[in-house]
């Protein structure tokens, strides 16, 4: 059976458990029928998960409150957290727009006739363990240090920021590789883990994507669906749970501490003081913590709130804006340099006050309104599921553009695509970052792929076995269909030819 088959057989299961209790059962049924949708327009089985993620991200924002509903068998309404507003509207208006979302990215990435998962399995036996390694480990390092020059980098801080993000192709090349052959665990394991701390030292906790990444890798690496790959998926998954409550429980309190108590966000504290606090935040966590944790998180985790009362409030106070957060967007794409008078950035919280109607006791804190809501107060309803299905065609297209090109091992290409959709992945983000830091992101990756990654790989491949893999990846690339029962990958134990040996 599919994949992608198997998952949607677990998803009308559980859909069908949360219809005995749930009070809106029509809402519980679209939010799992959308799901599944979700899940086989964006995993076909010759394909990699890619776009599934984003896309998986967006639906857990939207469905949260409605699942939390069904399990409690209370009114959606009552998990509204301020004011009043319709919940049950903004989260059927939310399914129809992710639903246009996973269409369009389908439309966007078109069918091929290659065989993404066969090629991956192809590399990750061709290609030797010291290129891998030196590879992934040169590319975090590098992303790490672009991150650092993004201070020194003025009106290029843009682009210098989403270059940085070239740690994540490293980090899914190395975790791909890792878990396909079974092979040098330990390290993979102490790289995520040295990576997910290092996110948490900063003021936003900047975790998640290495989070994301690591576990999309690890789809992309064990896609079938038997007894082993559900214990260790369940496994990861209360990893990174638990990983995820524990900053929700301890983000009020440490914000506050590397501000130095400044209502403001900055870093005011050594990396040896962070790492102090969240070591004795860690030993100290009890359950009273887990629990209020989790509570944070759910909340934080749904985002259809300021949706609702934006939808409450526009038109009936304020007017659509025909487009104005749109052209906006698309104004800020111009980089400084060229634009040098280009206006600052609007705080995001102001416009979720203006359109939602809502108080906000601190302007320091960013709080966006959500890019569908954006596109809501800018076209209405119909006009905002016509902007999500292009916007996907985009994502989908830019997806295409980066895994069809034959200048590097299908791996390398996939990598740089799983990074270039984080900036786009999050339901919650503003309307100028998901366009701005989206289509910079792409720019970036294209960038890496066609003029940086070829000549740093040739540097690293001494032996050029990287050329005689990816040689080998595009011959495979003519035999092997979409409708085609794929070639058997090599195992560990067959040796690939001599001039390929690692």
């Amino acid at each position: 059976m599919k994949t992608s088959q198997s998952l949607s057989l677990v998803v009308i299961a559980f859909t069908a458990i949360l219809l005995l209790s749930s009070p809106d059962p029509f809402l519980t049924l679209f939010a799992g029928a959308v799901l599944a949708l979700g899940v086989n327009l964006l995993w076909p089985e010759t394909g990699t998960p890619v776009l599934l993620l984003p896309f998986l991200l967006q639906w857990m924002s939207v469905s949260v409150k409605p699942i939390q509903s069904a399990l409690t068998g209370q009114p959606l309404n009552d998990f509204l957290e301020r004011g009043s507003a319709d919940l049950s509207a903004a989260a059927w208006f939310s399914l129809f727009a992710l639903a246009a979302l996973a269409i369009g990215m389908k439309l966007g990435a078109g069918g091929s006739r290659r065989n993404f998962a066969h090629e991956l399995s192809i590399d990750a036996v061709r290609l030797p363990k010291e290129l891998i390694i030196k590879a992934s480990l040169v590319s975090i390092l590098a992303g790490h240090a672009l991150d650092f020059g993004v201070r020194y980098a003025g009106p290029l801080t843009q682009p210098v920021l989403m270059m940085a993000n070239i740690k994540l192709a490293g980090l899914f090349v190395l975790t791909y590789w890792c878990l396909s052959r079974g092979r040098s665990l330990g390290l993979l394991a102490v790289v995520v883990g040295f990576e997910t701390i290092n996110g948490m030292t900063g003021y936003f906790g900047e975790f998640r994507p290495v989070v994301l990444t690591t576990a999309l890798a690890a789809l992309a690496a064990r896609p079938k669906v038997n007894f082993g790959t559900i214990l260790a998926g369940s496994a990861g998954f209360v990893a990174i749970l638990t990983v995820v409550i524990f900053w929700s429980a301890i983000k009020p309190d440490y914000r506050s501490f590397v501000s130095g108590g400044a209502d403001a966000m900055i870093v005011t504290n050594s990396l040896e003081e962070r790492l102090t606090y969240l070591a004795d935040a860690a030993t100290s966590f009890e359950a009273d913590d887990f629990d209020r944790g989790l509570d944070s998180f759910v909340s934080r985790l749904s985002y259809i709130d300021f949706l609702a009362h934006a939808m409450g409030y526009t038109p009936r106070v304020m007017p659509f804006t025909g487009g104005t957060q749109t052209i906006q967007a698309l104004t800020f794409l111009i980089p400084r340099a060229v634009w040098p008078g280009k206006p600052v950035v609007p705080h995001d919280t102001v416009l979720t006050a203006r359109y939602t109607g809502l108080g906000f006791t601190s302007m320091w804190t960013s709080i966006s309104l959500g890019y569908l809501a954006e596109l809501y107060i800018d076209f209405g309803t119909f006009g905002a599921l016509i902007a999500m299905l292009a916007l996907g065609f985009a994502i989908g297209r830019a997806y295409r553009v980066l895994i069809d090109h034959h200048g590097l091992p299908t791996l390398a290409n996939v990598a740089l695509a799983a990074a270039a959709v984080m900036p786009v992945a999050y339901f919650e983000r503003a309307l100028l970052k998901i366009v701005g830091g989206g289509l910079t992101m792409f720019l970036a990756a294209l960038v890496i792929q066609r003029f940086i990654m070829p000549r740093a790989l040739a540097i690293l491949d001494h032996r050029k076995a990287l050329a005689a893999a990816t040689a080998a990846g595009r011959n495979s690339r003519h035999h092997t269909g979409i409708n085609a029962a794929p070639r058997r990958p090599l195992t560990p134990r067959q040796s690939p030819p001599p001039h390929v040996r690692g």
